[in-house]
């Protein structure tokens, strides 16, 4: 509710980086099983197909076949009930004359459902192998960014003993806590770029970022609780062989 007092609960910094335990080959062939693009393109292709036998089929004459049981209340006829059957033939010569030219349209259009297909599939693919080569990159930043957060926490300890025994300035204190704030915060960028970068390569291989057991009526505690235990299961080391 509007108004309503909350605290931001910021998370330790011993939390370790996320690990994707998926190969690139893996990966693509999850993406490529999962992303709706490649269902809608397959589902295009086949909608073409059918148009392609449909033009056939259109061109091919028609057959109605009758049969039926017939009564007459004349008494003066020799038999008063009979049976007729029969069949009929018709062929719409323009639809003969139009075929070819349909075909070749159908044809055309399935070719260009293949090729759309194909780039797509060939787009989620790059997205796939870039998000996974920068979720990489990052976490060697965030290495990086923890390992100077790690030093200057190191030298920040020096100064404040150097400080108390009278052989710092406070001028150089105060330029140390600074640098100190300042690898702080690179460092907290790195892993939240980390954690985005985690989040998009779970989307480009077309993952749900909900669990199964959501279906949006839960209330908000539900719903965290749900989102915090599956992405922990997501970002969990893959166990050992």
């Amino acid at each position: 509710p509007v108004g309503q007092e909350f605290e931001v609960i910021v998370p330790t910094r011993s939390t370790p980086a996320p690990d994707f335990s998926m190969s690139l080959a893996d990966a693509l062939e999850v993406a490529l099983e999962n992303r709706p693009e490649v269902r809608e393109a397959a589902y295009r292709v086949r909608m073409g197909d059918r148009a392609y036998k449909a033009a056939l089929i259109e061109a091919l004459p028609g057959v109605n076949l009758h049969a039926g049981y017939n009564h007459d209340t004349n008494d003066f006829l020799f038999n008063d009930d009979w049976v007729s059957f029969g069949a009929k033939a018709s062929w719409n010569l323009l639809r003969v004359f139009e075929t070819p030219a349909r075909r070749r349209r159908a044809a055309a259009s399935v070719d260009v459902e293949k090729e759309r297909a194909l780039a797509t599939a060939m787009a989620i693919s790059s997205q796939v192998h870039v998000s996974l080569v920068r979720f990489e990159k990052l976490k060697e930043s965030l290495e990086t960014a923890r390992q100077a957060h790690a030093v200057q926490t190191d030298i920040l300890a020096q100064i404040d003993a150097g400080v108390q025994s009278g052989q710092v300035s406070t001028q150089t204190e105060v330029r140390e806590r600074m640098n100190h704030i300042i690898t702080e915060a690179r460092y907290d960028l790195a892993y939240a770029d980390v954690q985005e970068a985690f989040a998009d390569l779970y989307a480009a291989i077309g993952f749900d970022p909900f669990g199964s057991d959501i279906s949006g009526k839960e209330e908000v505690k539900t719903v965290a609780a749900s989102l915090s235990e599956l992405w922990a299961s997501r970002a969990a080391p893959a166990p050992a062989p």
